[in-house]
């Protein structure tokens, strides 16, 4: 857990808090060295030697040594909230614990005697409605026979297809469906296309060119030609979205991730997660009573700063989370069939320098993709699977008070399964589907496919081994 004290230090850095990251070491020196007095910590530079020697006094000292000096000393003014902070850490940080132990003892427990229920998650659908049309034939067969379903979006259905429309009348229906029949559960969450389109239409007309750019265009062209609103959208995805969604089995779903360090260290807390999601639920309820609250300048900037203070959570690729507590256990790898390959070559005799049509052919089509799509060169990146690190998984995991993720954002061209515990879903870009989870395990449910994930028994075992792994230590 001295860990999680030392976070303290992570994520001021992160949150470039300069003057707060140097009274915060000071405050922790000061107990390192028997005086709070030395030095008033305003001017302290941040140095890696500095906090490398926090950091081994923290690993030699337990969570309540460092409680009792705290409490048992004279705590200067200027250093009340530092003291504060590290106790209030540390309570936290054991509670978290606890709770994380008792949650991953009920998830098992529910794991083994069948009470899961039925979930849909689905992910970037990005104007096509193939998917979501079959999605919502499961809804209304639940509703119709009172099966208990969840089914939950982790944002970005719309920009850059020529569905959005038809995607806004699903979405508007499964909302309407959850209203109507109990036993059905409808969450929507944001994505970072979803932020754009809330920015352009609704609070900042300078954006409008920006999202324009980033597939925003269809948008505009679609709801014109069909005589619909945009902004009916634009509020209608304020006014009905979450931030992120975690479940009755303590499953996170988010739609790009959550920054960690290198060690695993959750850089944006549980607690600061609940802020976010308690301002943007005022959010909602000031627009819902105020018909006009949205004209109001400081409202817009409100709203704005919330989605400025978040902005990691719908934009982050997972090359700066989830590869921080993983190792690639293959290569990457393409599909593409000969018609293509051919296209591709001459696409590279035609257009790359003379070194790099020597290169590997496979390097060009990862560093040139989105080019080659547009030129009509069809292939699937198949990402490789990924081996976590338990350690720094569990920490993570237990910082943020979850058992698992799921997300999107990336267009893979496969769902990428991490340890049976993080899920990338955004296939639609290659292979439209969602995932399915039910008392068999988790499935890929495609137009064409029914393919198991991964099984009941292997989410047990991880689950037993995770206990056994903090029962160790």
């Amino acid at each position: 857990m001295n860990q999680d004290i030392s976070m303290i230090f992570y994520r001021l850095q992160f949150l470039n808090q300069k003057d707060m990251l140097g009274k915060m070491i000071s405050f922790t020196e000061g107990l390192i060295n028997g005086s709070l007095d030395y030095n008033d910590g305003k001017s302290l530079g941040t140095t890696p030697a500095r906090l490398l020697k926090i950091q081994d006094y923290l690993d030699k000292t337990t969570p309540e040594q460092i409680i009792q000096k705290i409490t048992s000393i004279e705590i200067p003014k200027e250093y009340e909230y530092q003291a504060s902070e590290l106790i209030s850490t540390l309570e936290e940080s054991a509670n978290l614990h606890q709770k994380f132990i008792e949650n991953l003892t009920s998830y098992r427990d529910a794991l083994v005697t069948n009470d899961i229920a039925k979930t849909i998650v689905f992910s970037d659908k990005h104007g096509k409605s193939g998917d979501l049309r079959r999605i919502l034939k499961i809804a209304i067969n639940a509703a119709k026979n009172g099966e208990a379903l969840e089914i939950i979006s982790i944002g970005d259905n719309f920009d850059r297809g020529s569905e959005n429309k038809e995607n806004f009348d699903i979405l508007l229906t499964l909302k309407k469906i959850s209203r109507r029949y109990p036993s059905v559960k409808f969450h929507s969450c944001l994505g970072n296309h979803d932020i754009m389109l809330i920015k352009a239409v609704l609070l900042d007309k300078d954006y409008l060119d920006y999202w324009m750019s980033n597939g925003g265009e269809s948008v505009i062209t679609e709801f014109k030609a069909k005589g619909a609103n945009i902004r009916h959208l634009a509020l209608w995805i304020l006014v009905n979205s979450r931030l992120f969604y975690v479940d009755r089995m303590k499953w996170l779903y988010i739609h790009a991730g959550i920054p960690c360090d290198i060690d695993g260290n959750a850089l944006i807390t549980q607690k600061l997660l609940n802020q976010w999601q308690n301002e943007l639920s005022l959010i909602q309820n000031c627009i819902k009573t105020e018909a006009h609250w949205l004209k109001d300048e400081e409202n817009k900037n409100r709203v704005l700063k919330l989605f400025k203070d978040s902005d990691l959570i719908f934009w982050i690729g997972r090359h700066d989370w989830l590869f921080n507590f993983s190792t690639a256990s293959q290569n990457m790898a393409f599909q593409i069939d000969d018609e293509n390959k051919l296209k591709l070559f001459n696409w590279i005799k035609n257009n790359c320098q003379a070194d790099e049509v020597n290169e590997d052919w496979k390097k060009i089509l990862m560093n040139y993709r989105s080019v080659l799509k547009k030129n009509d060169i069809r292939f699937r990146v198949i990402s490789p699977a990924r081996k976590i690190h338990n350690t720094k998984t569990q920490l993570f995991l237990s910082q943020l008070y979850i058992n698992g993720v799921f997300f999107g954002h990336e267009h893979l061209g496969n769902i990428q399964n991490t340890g049976d515990t993080f899920f990338c879903i955004d296939t639609d870009e290659y292979i439209e589907g969602h995932l399915t989870i039910d008392d068999s395990g988790i499935w890929f449910n495609g137009r064409d496919t029914y393919e198991m994930i991964v099984s009941r028994d292997k989410l047990i075992h991880r689950v037993n081994k995770q206990l056994q792994d903090i029962d160790g230590r």
